[in-house]
């Protein structure tokens, strides 16, 4: 480049543009001398370092990005603020410096797609309408995985930017194999299927949505303890058979007055609280994480664990999967519990030891159970918790409505999309 104080200096920093579906671009640009500098740069923070239109790099991360922009800035500014031989030559240097080099090998470029790659797991929706809808603006690809075993995963999500998972399991194995994973976000509560270690260890975010069908899982809860409790289930049965006694279902005893325990005080069990009382079932709770403080503004009494057991008619699980969790209802815990007290699990199967659960069953120690969840699901044909007049199964589906499946891949994937745009996530979670 020469003769540059002769050239007209046209300067225009940072101009937002519109650019395909809703997203945006920034554009700099400056011509010094006979040359034309350019830099586009797209929301999810790639761009394009262009001199008289040729390609000149491409940028893929921020700080690449705003060294790109820096260097630009300064070629311009030189030239327009001097006309002095330093300032000429030091436009020179750094409009020379951004030209490409005459190897191939030399050229600054960083491949990546144009649009975001998204990677599906796995899902349970009748369609992903409601995700596409809030990742619109990025315009992504999304790629779903053709089952939920690891090689299948790592076939749409090895390169993917983002991914999202309802129930497959993300190890540690799988997600070290991932190359550009910034957002793993999880259709749901619960995210003991997510090595979180693994994930931080690879600088993943990692997002869930913790008011996700809060208000359908108490009231299923609700709903089971109370089949169970006035023995609804059985009752049908028998009528169906052609029975049409009381004796059969003897005793009932009546709520109000009686004791529900619920181990773990997160969102369901605290909107479970109210519908408990309103048929005066007294309400004490386990959970060494919240303070009495908080039980006492939820109108609570906070117990022990074993003390928990001795004194609830009912029992409602809802503690969290963890390697110290996992197997807590054993059969020590279900000697210590009331003679004939219910147990109501809506929270993982694991939670509880079905061998010594059937045994507690047998023994009448456990005078019934209500389970959502089962530790191997789907629950196989020869488990002895089948065939049970006291044992209530439905198939996980206490997270289920229209309005919650809705609301689920909404936010999920709105979080998302703030993570691949560069934004903070509004529910992020990380290892304890």
């Amino acid at each position: 480049m020469t003769d540059t104080t002769s050239k007209k200096i046209d300067w225009t920093p940072n101009t937002a543009l519109p650019v395909g579906k809703g997203a945006t671009y920034q554009q700099s640009d400056a011509t010094i001398g006979s040359d034309r500098l350019e830099i586009e740069t797209t929301a999810w923070g790639e761009g394009d370092l262009r001199i008289n239109g040729a390609e000149v790099a491409h940028v893929c991360d921020e700080a690449s990005q705003l060294q790109a922009f820096q260097d630009l800035e300064r070629a311009a500014e030189t030239v327009e603020n001097g006309a002095g031989k330093a300032k000429r030559d030091d436009a020179d240097r750094v409009a020379e410096s951004l030209r490409p080099r005459s190897g191939p090998s030399e050229r600054r470029t960083l491949a990546m797609p144009t649009k975001p790659l998204i990677a599906v797991t796995d899902y349970v929706f009748p369609s992903l309408d409601p995700t596409m809808a809030a990742l619109a603006h990025l315009d992504p690809e999304m790629h779903v995985a053709k089952s939920a075993a690891a090689d299948d995963i790592l076939a749409v999500a090895r390169d993917a930017d983002a991914i999202l998972v309802t129930f497959a399991k993300l190890p540690a194995e799988l997600i070290r194999q991932l190359n550009r994973c910034k957002a793993i976000g999880r259709f749901g509560i619960g995210v003991d299927n997510i090595d979180l270690h693994a994930a931080a260890e690879k600088g993943i975010t990692v997002t869930y949505v913790p008011d996700y069908c809060v208000g359908e899982v108490s009231d299923h809860a609700m709903a089971l303890l109370l089949a169970l409790a006035r023995k609804i289930p059985f009752s049908n049965k028998l009528v169906q058979s052609g029975c049409w006694e009381l004796p059969p279902v003897a005793p009932i005893y009546r709520l109000d007055g009686r004791v529900l325990g619920l181990v773990g005080f997160g969102n369901i069990p605290r909107q479970l609280v109210p519908k408990a009382k309103a048929f005066g079932i007294r309400v004490v709770v386990h959970d060494p994480y919240v303070s009495q403080a908080e039980l006492a503004a939820a109108g609570v009494e906070g117990v022990g664990f074993d003390r928990l057991l001795q004194i609830a008619d009912f029992v409602s699980v809802h503690a969290p999967l963890t390697p110290t969790t996992r197997g807590l209802f054993n059969a020590e815990t279900f000697r210590k519990m009331k003679p004939g007290a219910l147990l109501v699990n809506t929270a993982r199967g694991p939670l509880v030891d079905e061998v010594a659960l059937v045994e507690a069953l047998d023994t009448g120690q456990v005078g019934g159970a209500a389970l959502d969840v089962v530790a191997t699901e789907p629950l196989t044909g020869n488990s002895k918790l089948l065939g049970r007049d006291n044992v209530i199964l439905t198939p996980h589906t206490a997270f289920y409505s229209e309005e919650a499946l809705h609301d689920v891949q909404t936010k999920c994937a709105s979080d998302v999309a703030r993570v691949l745009s560069g934004e903070a996530p509004i529910c992020p979670i990380k290892a304890l």
